[in-house]
């Protein structure tokens, strides 16, 4: 169909239209991305928990530190 057709199909109410989509790529950026966020949310409430755990003054201590909160400050590292 050329475009100069185009008023006179529209206006006899012939015009259909076809749309091509895949949402295939759109699923995988999706995905990844709320792996990396997810990820994220775990770190952070990993290292958030540390620095409590440090905060608390719990005994005994490593380098001046709580050993608990040194131990998975060392243990986030790896």
């Amino acid at each position: 169909m050329k475009i100069s057709h185009l008023p006179d199909v529209t206006e006899k109410g012939y015009l259909k239209l076809r749309f091509d989509y895949s949402f295939d790529r759109i699923v995988v950026k999706l995905d990844a991305a709320s792996n990396r966020l997810a990820f994220s949310l775990i770190i952070s409430a990993i290292i958030v928990g540390s620095v409590l755990i440090i905060q608390t003054r719990l005994e005994p201590y490593i380098w001046g530190r709580p050993m608990p909160g040194v131990i998975r400050f060392i243990m986030q590292g790896f």
